[in-house]
């Protein structure tokens, strides 16, 4: 009956999106914290705002699935916390042949269940999506770092065909088992745009404490005659 609900908002979102036509997808993500296994560790569940990633990839191109990402989901690793061994990760990248399509966050939640609605297009040669979901909502800039839990379905991939055709899909019981430190590492153009700024602070200040010769000399020159 809950399910049927859902759908039926789902259906009357989809036709608001309708008009931008098949490539637009609306996404129902359920997130069940370890609904399948109560044996697993129980960190703190996910809240309001808990980041939810949609990334799709092409199946046909070589790239890995979800399945065999590994240990860090596809994500890229900056390294180890000395203090206790966990790793540092980048969420803000993905495997090869990877693409993140949205970035969102938990807007409701139902029990053990976390859900979020948002509408996508999906690029031409995209075949796959899954969800990559974190317990945290937000990723501070390095050299910041924040500690929280992150899953991947791995076992629930969703054929593009098939979600475009029905306009919605489900996530069903993805595990938020996996503990790690995320940071974001700033574009290059960025950390150049923040170095001249920090030049131009500095180049000021030193102007400031420094006064100009001339009126320091046209001073002196006054004070003796």
């Amino acid at each position: 009956m809950v399910k049927s609900l859902k759908a039926l908002l789902l259906f009357a979102t989809v036709a608001l999106f309708g008009v931008a036509g098949w490539a637009n997808t609306t996404l129902f993500v359920e997130v069940s914290w370890n609904y399948a296994d109560h044996s697993a560790p129980a960190p703190a569940n996910l809240t309001d705002g808990s980041i939810v990633q949609i990334i799709g990839y092409d199946s046909t191109s070589g790239a890995v699935s979800p399945a065999n990402a590994g240990s860090t989901g596809g994500m890229q690793q900056y390294g180890t916390n000395p203090d206790d061994g966990i790793p540092i990760l980048l969420p803000d990248t993905v495997a090869d042949g990877w693409e993140i399509l949205a970035t969102t966050h938990v807007q409701h939640m139902d029990g053990n269940f976390y859900s979020v609605s948002i509408a996508i297009e999906i690029p031409d040669g995209i075949d796959k999506i899954f969800v990559r979901v974190f317990s945290v909502t937000d990723f501070p800039a390095a050299p910041q770092v924040v500690k929280g839990w992150w899953g991947i379905s791995a076992d629930d991939v969703k054929d593009v065909s098939d979600t475009i055709g029905t306009g919605y899909t489900w996530f069903d019981n993805v595990e938020i088992n996996n503990q790690a430190y995320f940071e974001v590492i700033p574009e290059p153009t960025t950390l150049a745009l923040i170095g001249s700024g920090l030049l131009a602070i500095a180049f000021r200040r030193k102007r400031k404490s420094n006064p100009d010769v001339s009126v320091r000399s046209s001073y002196d020159e006054g004070g003796l005659s």
